[in-house]
C-alpha cells in the first residue's frame, strides 16, 4: 500500500510540508485498517465529493 511506504512525517515537518489522507470511503471501515497497520497519518474523509488528483488543492505561504 501506497501508506506503507511513506516515511515519518518529521521529515516533511522539517520542510513545512504537511500530509493528510483523503478517502472517499467511510470512516468506519479505514480506521480499523489504519489502527491494526499501525499508520500515523492523519485519515480525514472527503466532503461527499468524488475527489480528482489537485481537486481544491493550493500551495500556502511565499512559495
Amino acid at each position: 500500500m501506497f501508506t506503507d511506504n511513506v516515511g515519518h512525517l518529521a521529515h516533511l515537518h522539517a520542510r513545512d510540508v504537511s500530509m493528510a489522507l483523503v478517502s472517499t470511503g467511510p470512516l468506519a471501515e479505514i480506521m480499523p485498517s489504519k489502527r491494526r497497520m499501525g499508520w500515523d497519518h492523519p485519515v480525514v474523509r472527503g466532503a461527499g465529493r468524488r475527489l480528482q488528483p489537485g481537486h481544491g488543492t493550493r500551495a500556502t505561504g511565499s512559495r
